[in-house]
């Protein structure tokens, strides 16, 4: 379902990563503080490069491209870390995010229509 799929974790460097065809996330950073992913590829995922409920995240120079969405950055309810925040998403090329949504029925990212480039979803600054 993940690529690369690092959780409950500080300290997070994903650099010169390329992930494809993960039914979720390409490149994933859940319930984590500290983070930094730069300079990596994710194509043909449901979500290219999605930060879940994480806080302190530096996100750029990346490519994203031929996913169903290109970036997410959310929060979710009931996870041990409760919420994320203070995420910079910057000097990123996030095109042709027009692949088909192939997630199976039932996970969040199911409900993310293609053409997505960029999605924040109830997350503070």
């Amino acid at each position: 379902a993940y690529g690369l799929y690092p959780v409950s974790c500080e300290g997070v460097l994903i650099e010169g990563c390329e992930a494809r065809g993960a039914s979720d996330a390409g490149i994933y950073v859940g319930q984590s503080k500290n983070i930094i992913v730069r300079k990596s590829k994710a194509y043909e995922n449901v979500a290219g490069i999605e930060i879940e409920n994480s806080l302190y995240a530096d996100v750029y120079e990346n490519e994203s491209f031929n996913n169903t969405g290109g970036v997410l950055v959310f929060d979710l309810p009931d996870l041990v870390q409760k919420k994320g925040g203070n995420v910079r998403v910057y000097k990123n090329i996030i095109k042709e995010n027009n692949h088909r949504n192939f997630a199976p029925k039932g996970n969040i990212v199911a409900s993310v229509p293609p053409g997505t480039g960029l999605m924040i979803m109830a997350t503070s600054q």
